[in-house]
């Protein structure tokens, strides 16, 4: 496996990582919870960028309809971060107290929102790559055959990390 390759893949699981530890914002505290969400952001930037050929790739060719249903996931997650993003800094206590608006209910409420719909949005985005993060983790580790047992064990641990999303949500 290439180096940029690489690079792409600890970004996206760090970055995976840490919206998830954001997500737990009443075991953090607001202050890890502004300084994880900094660095998602951070970390969202350098995916884009280094994805940047796929917004070239949009305006290019027809396409079928998973191409385009995975256009229109890429982008509403895109404005979805974007919303949540912008929302965090208005709302921001420590990091950015100079900016933040005082006790604004809906914007406290917009960040929310968006954060759980970012969340389910981004789920269904890394379904959509999901083969393609399978054969870049097969080929860096060097794994070529398949394996019954090693199937079994990650969809379950699929369905429970799933489970426990929607418990969390609930």
């Amino acid at each position: 496996m290439n180096r940029k390759m690489l690079f792409k893949l600890v970004n996206d699981v760090v970055m995976t990582v840490l919206m998830v530890i954001t997500m737990a914002y009443y075991i953090t505290g607001n202050k890890i919870h502004e300084l994880v969400g900094v660095v998602v952001l951070l970390l969202f930037i350098v995916h884009n960028l280094l994805n940047r050929r796929w917004y070239k790739m949009i305006l290019k060719g027809s396409h079928h309809l998973r191409g385009k249903l995975q256009i229109v996931i890429n982008l509403l997650f895109l404005v979805t971060m974007a919303v949540m993003m912008i929302s965090a800094v208005l709302i921001s206590n420590d990091l950015f107290p100079h900016i933040s608006i005082k006790n604004d209910m809906m914007l406290r409420q917009l960040h929310i929102k968006t954060a759980y719909w970012g969340f389910i949005i981004m789920a269904v985005h890394v379904g959509f790559s999901w083969i393609m993060i399978i054969n870049s983790v097969r080929r860096m580790t060097g794994i070529s055959g398949t394996s019954r047992i090693r199937t079994i064990g990650v969809r379950i641990l699929a369905v429970l990390i799933v489970a426990y999303g929607v418990h969390a949500s609930l």
